[in-house]
């Protein structure tokens, strides 16, 4: 993990504490700054992510509780905005940085869940299970009842757990909701990248996803009718997703 990373966490370990309720310092405005020019370098560029790493550690570095700014190098360790190399334990060791720094971040929560459940796939966090994702997530949600990407890795982790009836309802939650296409769920996708999963960061390709994965959760289910109405709905929106073809192929045979 990067060394200047270890330093800076290190140094917030002994010298700094939370604070609450009152204005922010220069300090803090300056880790801000930085905060901010990462996460938009990050969605400006999916390919070349060093500068982002710097600027996230330069956060860490002005304001050790920014812990938003860990979860930020959380995502880019775990490959998921291109980054140099997939790390998976600088990955999860940045969440549990953030959670140390905010027991109460639904987000470190719910990335923290996402990387058990991800991984679970690959055996990489073997003192982490299944069962300790689902926790995380059910602190996520219950910390931010409104947080919809919670739902979805919640519904995720269903799915893997053969408990196809709650994830449908997760799904069907998250389709539901009230304005989702003006809600923060989908304005995080809301961005031009020029990658290989360009496709994925249109809201229209967002809910196509959705109606894929509700319709294996259906099918699982035993709801074969609606699991092919899903797929199909999500075909419209995506027709040439080779993956939601071939689903909707399977569950006509």
């Amino acid at each position: 993990m990067n060394k200047i990373f270890i330093g800076i966490f290190l140094v917030a370990i002994v010298v700094s504490q939370a604070v609450v309720g009152y204005a922010m310092t220069d300090r803090e405005k300056e880790a801000q700054r930085y905060f901010e020019m990462a996460n938009s370098e990050y969605k400006e560029s999916i390919h070349d992510t060093k500068r982002v790493i710097a600027n996230y550690n330069r956060a860490i570095e002005l304001n050790p509780n920014l812990a938003d700014a860990y979860i930020g190098l959380s995502v880019i360790y775990m490959g998921c905005a291109g980054g140099p190399r997939v790390d998976h334990d600088s990955a999860m060791l940045c969440c549990e940085y953030a959670l140390k720094v905010d027991p109460n971040s639904a987000r470190a929560y719910r990335w923290r869940a996402y990387l058990t459940n991800a991984s679970d796939y690959f055996n990489i966090y073997k003192d982490r299970t299944i069962n300790q994702a689902l926790a995380d997530i059910n602190r996520a949600i219950e910390l931010d009842p409104n947080y919809l990407d919670a739902y979805e890795v919640r519904a995720e982790i269903y799915h893997k757990m053969g408990n196809y009836s709650r994830a449908i309802e997760d799904y069907v939650y998250i389709l539901k909701y009230p304005d989702l296409t003006n809600s923060s769920y989908m304005q995080y996708y809301d961005f031009d990248r020029v990658s290989d999963w360009q496709w994925f960061y249109k809201w229209d390709q967002r809910i196509a996803n959705l109606l894929w994965h509700l319709s294996d959760s259906l099918y699982k289910n035993g709801n074969i009718d609606e699991a092919i109405e899903a797929c199909e709905l999500a075909l419209k929106l995506s027709p040439n997703n080779g993956w939601i073809k071939r689903s909707l192929n399977g569950y006509r045979n």
